[in-house]
């Protein structure tokens, strides 16, 4: 896979099911980086909600009675993003490829536009 292939910090992020992106966070990196402009490579483990996840506006899968949506709040992930690549470790675990998905427990997946 090539180097560009890999997920890094700070790039447009969004659920399908909110109604605004944010972008990726990596405050801590794994002293792997990519790019031009040397941006840090994220792996599997980078899914913790309001470190790495940011808040995606309204939650569509949240209505209200009156029109429009609750909140997102925090994104309910409790789980790695999957796939990686198991080829390229990042801080000794698989690395993150735009292709990996992240299931937020509400019922709306995340994914990392390139």
């Amino acid at each position: 896979m090539a180097n560009n292939d890999y997920a890094v910090a700070m790039k447009r992020i969004k659920c399908m099911m909110g109604t605004i992106p944010g972008t990726f966070m990596l405050p801590v990196d794994h002293g792997v980086y990519s790019g031009p402009d040397k941006q840090p490579i994220a792996n599997v483990m980078d899914f913790i909600p309001l470190v790495n996840i940011p808040q995606f506006g309204q939650c569509k899968l949240r209505p209200i009675p009156a029109g429009g949506f609750l909140p997102c709040g925090a994104p309910i992930t409790v789980s790695p993003w999957m796939p990686g690549d198991p080829k390229y470790l990042v801080g000794g675990m698989p690395a993150l490829t735009y292709n990996s998905k992240l299931i937020c427990c509400q019922g709306g997946v995340i994914s990392i536009e390139k």
